[in-house]
């Protein structure tokens, strides 16, 4: 919940929608697991599979999971992987102001996906943020699902068609509130 409460501070645009998952989500009607074995992967709509963003941050130079290292991340915005066996991978951030006025904070997870025709839920197993203002030193923060510090967040979500052939994925939280990303090539 700490780390909804965070994103609204700042504000980015997922920030609202993020804070729909403050309270364990459950799954919709229509929203299904696989069938198999318990350590199976999630059969996720092939529309949702790819890269999705808005703003200027992207999944490429952001967040090392397996290193445990932030790369090079800068700019502000948010993106969402999707991966066809129902991993997914969240970050974003802003970076506002300048020199000692300078805030920064970035957030990134990884977790897995349930979906159905309209309706997915997010469930993250791991995540960590960055923030740094000004000239003060940066502080890093490691969190688990485990430690109650991350909560699955449900959604409603459109694939809208572009003119341009690519495509805009509006996800939708209980309140209303939405977020809309463009598919990215990366």
């Amino acid at each position: 919940m700490k780390k909804a409460i965070a994103l609204l501070i700042i504000g980015i645009s997922l920030a609202p929608v993020l804070a729909g998952g403050k309270q364990p989500a459950t799954a919709a009607a229509g929203v299904t697991e696989s069938s198999g074995p318990a350590n199976s992967r999630l059969e996720v709509p092939a529309a949702l599979v790819g890269r999705w963003s808005n703003g200027s941050i992207t999944a490429a130079n952001f967040y090392n999971s397996e290193a445990q290292q932030w790369r090079a991340p800068k700019g502000t915005g948010l993106f969402l992987a999707v991966q066809a066996d129902g991993r997914y991978a969240l970050g974003g951030g802003e970076c506002v102001g300048a020199g000692e006025e300078a805030i920064t904070y970035f957030f990134y997870q990884e977790g897995t996906i349930i979906a159905g025709e309209s309706q997915i839920v997010l469930n993250p197993f791991t995540g960590t943020d960055y923030t740094q203002c000004g000239g003060i030193a940066a502080r890093e923060e490691q969190w688990l699902a485990a430690e109650n510090e991350l909560q699955p967040s449900s959604f409603r979500f459109q694939i809208v068609a572009e003119a341009s052939g690519k495509a805009t994925l509006v996800l939708i939280n209980e309140q209303g509130e939405q977020v809309s990303l463009r598919q990215s090539a990366e």
